[in-house]
């Protein structure tokens, strides 16, 4: 059928098809609607040659998802379609309230980073505006749409961890900067609450960064994952014409259910020079009051509830280059002149973009390409899930952070033999392009494997699904039916009273599935197995050209106090991944 549509696509737009936008976003409405009626509610861009298809694609769409979800509990989420030209699409959809939202993207892109980006774009639209219906017009949309659009080409283009894996990454000066800048953050903190009255929030936690790494954070998974999306959003807006420093200010639902018909949080961005500052502010907790210090009678209300003379004040403490601190407390901030490098490492060149707080220039140098050497490896360690935040200033290790190195105790005896005794080496431009892209699509094979599994073990026990009765008892002979027509001639059918009928149905029963009706695990004849039949994943990984690139459990252990940098605590979901050389 996709076939079909997209062969009546006009053959004046089949031409023009050369040079095609890389980015599509469709937003369905599943309300029933008249004969005639569209189910478009919007499309990013507004414009394009692949609206001329849409009035045929957009009932696929639709019946894919409902249909799926009645027949084995899931909706479709991915899929893939071309057209008689050999014009290749692919289309991740998620469901939200009463719309399916479809992000569509032209092959050769990866099918991990078309399920990231539509995820990004549920989840910036509810960051933004609480829930679809809230949305008054959907064109307020096309900035969270735009952005996407920057970050998928940028990931094609100029690859890093974020698009296709969803990480960021430390800095290889954290832990030289840690207590410095835990000092300078409860500078903060104390001038803070010494201007503070009657706030009108109350700051939450913060992230600092350079170059697009991470410094320091006091944020949680949770709020850390909210930080990314919001700098990839904040990353396409137009910047001041003056680079000396930017400030911006919006509001923000962080609460699950979305019911609260106000923001329940804002945020800032600071930026000067290579530093960004993101501070989040709770404008809903109930101790704001009571937590806020002793007011003098003559103080009149604070002028900047924000903290944003501090934040700045904060910022230009900091250097433009960060060298590792001396041992002289005068001299911290004094970083000694720039070496010259030396030694092969240094000619590769590390791994630098610009903030993702400023959108990326046009003139961008292109990818370098270096020759690797015969044994090499590469490492992302992505750590387990991080506590919640108790405090503004108490520093937190999210797991949206990775580190370049190799923790101990693999779980995949066969990895960590091939590993065992070798060291990480510094990530490239180079590098990123060759194996994100693969090392994208395993995590996400990952991710999928384990909410299946997460599935499964919600179906019924093996031996009440695997009784002769369940098998005898199937279509009109069904257990559910006998057990209705025994109800109805029993002292309890008159006690309840009689069912009410469904004017639609006319009073009549069906044996179909309603929509939405489906179990997850129904998704295979004769399931579910025992549990041990769908093992956890603990390894995952494919061969290239010259290299092995994989995914890998890591065991758990206990946690280290005080928890620092570089060392990482294996924690429970602990995972890293690894480019090694084929031999």
């Amino acid at each position: 059928t996709c076939q079909q549509c997209v062969s009546r696509m006009p053959r004046k737009i089949v031409k023009e098809k050369e040079k095609p936008a890389e980015f599509f976003a469709l937003l369905l409405n599943t309300t029933t609607k008249d004969e005639g009626e569209d189910f478009l509610d919007f499309a990013y861009p507004e414009e394009s040659a692949l609206k001329a298809v849409l009035p045929n694609c957009q009932g696929v769409l639709l019946a894919s998802c409902g249909v799926m979800k009645a027949a084995v509990g899931q909706e479709v989420n991915f899929m893939v379609f071309r057209s008689l030209q050999g014009q290749e699409f692919k289309v991740a959809m998620r469901r939200q309230e009463r719309w399916i939202l479809c992000v569509i993207l032209l092959a050769p892109a990866t099918d991990s980073l078309a399920q990231f980006l539509v995820d990004e774009a549920l989840a910036l639209v509810l960051l933004r505006h609480g829930r679809f219906a809230s949305v008054s017009d959907f064109r307020q949309l096309e900035p969270i749409f735009k952005a996407l659009s920057a970050l998928a080409s940028e990931a094609r283009s100029r690859p890093t961890p974020y698009p296709l894996l969803g990480l960021m990454q430390w800095h290889s000066l954290t832990s030289d900067w840690r207590q410095v800048i835990e000092e300078r953050v409860e500078e903060w903190e104390k001038g803070w609450k010494e201007t503070a009255v009657r706030p009108m929030a109350l700051p939450q936690g913060f992230a600092l960064l350079l170059e697009q790494q991470v410094m320091a954070t006091s944020l949680d998974d949770e709020t850390f994952s909210a930080c990314m999306r919001l700098l990839a959003l904040e990353a396409a807006e137009p910047t001041p014409a003056s680079n000396d420093f930017d400030v911006r200010c919006h509001s923000l639902f962080l609460n699950p259910s979305g019911d609260e018909p106000l923001p329940s949080h804002q945020y800032s961005l600071l930026q000067k020079g290579n530093w960004l500052l993101f501070l989040l502010w709770n404008m809903t907790d109930k101790e704001a009051e009571t937590s806020a210090p002793p007011t003098p009678p003559f103080r009149a209300m604070a002028s900047d509830p924000f903290g944003i003379d501090l934040s700045l004040e904060l910022l230009s403490k900091l250097p433009e280059e960060p060298k590792r601190p001396s041992s002289s407390p005068g001299s911290v901030f004094s970083p000694p002149a720039r070496s010259t490098p030396t030694g092969e490492k240094n000619k590769r060149g590390s791994f630098g973009l610009t903030c993702m707080f400023k959108a990326r220039t046009k003139t961008s140098e292109p990818m370098e390409k270096v020759s690797r050497p015969a044994s090499f490896c590469y490492v992302l360690d992505v750590p387990g899930a991080s506590s919640s935040s108790a405090s503004f200033s108490q520093l937190q290790e999210p797991k949206q952070i990775s580190s370049p190195q190799l923790p101990e105790e693999l779980r995949c005896p066969v990895l960590a033999g091939h590993a065992k005794g070798r060291r990480s080496f510094e990530w490239t431009n180079s590098e990123f392009g060759d194996f994100l892209e693969e090392l994208g699509d395993l995590a996400w094979l990952w991710r999928t494997y384990s909410e299946r599994r997460s599935a499964w073990r919600q179906g019924p026990d093996t031996a009440s699904k695997r009784h002769v009765l369940v098998d005898i008892l199937r279509g009109d002979h069904s257990l559910e039916k006998i057990w209705n027509e025994s109800l109805a001639g029993s002292e309890l059918c008159k006690d309840l009273g009689p069912e009410p009928e469904d004017p639609l149905k006319g009073g009549k029963k069906t044996e179909a599935t309603l929509m939405g009706s489906g179990e997850p695990w129904r998704f295979q004849d004769g399931s579910p197995y025992l549990a041990s039949d769908l093992t956890e994943l603990i390894s995952v990984g494919t061969k290239r050209a010259d290299a092995w690139l994989a995914g890998s459990a890591c065991r758990a252990m206990e946690s280290v106090a005080p928890p620092a940098r570089p060392q990482v605590t294996s924690l429970s979901g602990h995972r890293v991944f690894l480019a090694m050389t084929e031999q």
